[in-house]
């Protein structure tokens, strides 16, 4: 009988972090990309155990933000551009994951207590967002990098509903915005992809930067659940 392998948990930290490198380089380089899983398949533990570390490493901060709240770390390049012209621009991340009655609303004022900025908004509007982050984008001297999670609680809405709305048109605008110093990832799960078909007609090439997670293994529920140990036995010291 063929014995288990002990590798397993390795590989699977291999796949994971090739997971992430892939998600931060389209984060980057893209001005949408896309995450997509089924339930329970690990795509929160993905962006903050990973990405977020991973995208962290350009800077000291290494802060956490307690469970639900927005994260927002700037990462500026801290080589003078004479010493490293090839150094790369700062970066602003902001990490969302809650989704109030208004959607709109709650993303500027998460994103706002994330970047420590504030802005004057008279109306929640299509143009409210692209306006936001051209004005924080200069202000910061940045691109801000936007990690929208569990989006499918926003397209399992009513599409009618006038803030859900509201939220799709101004996230359309944002990314179809080319000056716009900003890009966003979205994370959802895959029974709700079918609420994106909008976008896909609207944006040619809007999926091209797709992550998609399978069914997590054994091996791999373990190993995020002893990940979960180790973090809180690090916070407890």
């Amino acid at each position: 009988m063929p014995t288990p392998s002990t590798n397993a948990p390795s590989r699977v930290r291999s796949a994971r972090e090739r997971e992430a490198v892939q998600l931060a380089a389209g984060l980057r380089g893209a001005r949408v990309s896309l995450l997509s899983g089924p339930p329970r398949c690990g795509k929160s533990t993905l962006l903050l155990q990973e990405v977020l570390p991973l995208l962290r490493r350009r800077a000291a901060d290494q802060g956490r933000a307690p469970p639900g709240a927005a994260i927002g770390l700037l990462f500026p390049d801290r080589r003078r551009r004479a010493d490293a012209p090839w150094a790369a621009p700062a970066e602003a991340v902001v990490y969302v994951e809650a989704w109030g009655e208004d959607p709109l609303a709650g993303l500027i004022g998460r994103m706002q207590v994330a970047l420590g900025l504030r802005r004057a908004v008279d109306r929640f509007d299509e143009t409210v967002l692209a306006d936001s982050l051209m004005v924080w984008g200069r202000q910061l001297g940045a691109r801000v990098l936007v990690i929208l999670d569990q989006f499918e609680n926003v397209l399992q809405r009513d599409g009618r509903c006038e803030e859900v709305v509201r939220l799709h048109r101004a996230l359309r605008r944002a990314v179809m915005e080319p000056a716009l110093p900003a890009n966003f990832l979205l994370a959802l799960r895959d029974d709700a992809e079918g609420g994106l078909a909008a976008w896909r007609r609207e944006l040619p090439g809007f999926d091209r930067q797709h992550v998609r997670l399978g069914i997590a293994s054994e091996s791999e529920n373990g190993l995020r659940t002893e990940r979960r140990r180790e973090i809180v036995r690090g916070d407890r010291r």
